[in-house]
């Protein structure tokens, strides 16, 4: 989800389950979606932030992912 503080406006709003991939890229981290459709580009000035916010992602779609195969 992205939100806007100074507008309180949410930009997209983006279920786990829709997520196919993501990959870093070298100004920010690109979101495949399934069916090979193109999701939100997260843009990310500095290298730090970018494999920060990657590595967040990443652990959350992998939780999500290993809960979603129990069930």
């Amino acid at each position: 989800m992205l939100v806007k503080a100074k507008q309180l406006h949410c930009q997209w709003d983006l279920s786990l389950n829709e997520l196919q991939t993501i990959s870093m890229e070298k100004t920010g981290i690109a979101l495949m979606l399934r069916g090979g459709r193109q999701g939100p580009f997260i843009p990310t000035r500095d290298e730090s932030s970018r494999k920060f916010l990657f590595k967040k992602i990443e652990l959350a779609v992998n939780s999500f992912n290993s809960t979603a195969a129990v069930s």
